[in-house]
């Protein structure tokens, strides 16, 4: 399902907690919503500073969350595959049709060349009934 930026910002606030000067999501648990490719997305391919947030707690446990930005970029992804999954989509629908008219016309095809030969074998049949 495409978000639009309303829901994307009602998702955040049920979701965030304030952590510094700003409120974050957990990565990890956005990554069991919208897929942990989402999330790496966002954080690898845009500013981190911007989009991420990293805490060691010192007990050998790291923690990532992300703003508010990088949770858009987190959603922006998660839409552009979604866009891209329903255009697959549309394709193999195309391709049934084409498949499917290609059926048709191949069938009218094979119909007219039977019809055409049995009026020839029937021309034939009338010729030498009349030439006896």
């Amino acid at each position: 399902m495409l978000l639009n930026s309303t829901q994307v910002k009602k998702i955040f606030d049920k979701y965030s907690f304030l952590f510094g000067t700003q409120d974050v999501v957990n990565a990890a648990q956005i990554g069991e919503m919208f897929g942990d490719e989402a999330v790496i997305y966002a954080i690898h391919n845009h500013s981190y500073e911007q989009n991420a947030v990293a805490l060691d707690l010192g007990n050998n446990h790291s923690h990532v969350f992300l703003t508010f930005a990088g949770f858009k970029q987190v959603v922006s992804y998660s839409n552009q595959q979604e866009i891209i999954n329903q255009d697959k989509q549309q394709e193999q629908l195309n391709l049934q049709n084409v498949m499917r008219n290609q059926t048709k016309t191949d069938d009218k095809v094979i119909f007219l060349v039977h019809e055409r030969k049995h009026n020839r074998t029937k021309q034939w049949c009338e010729a030498s009934d009349q030439k006896k």
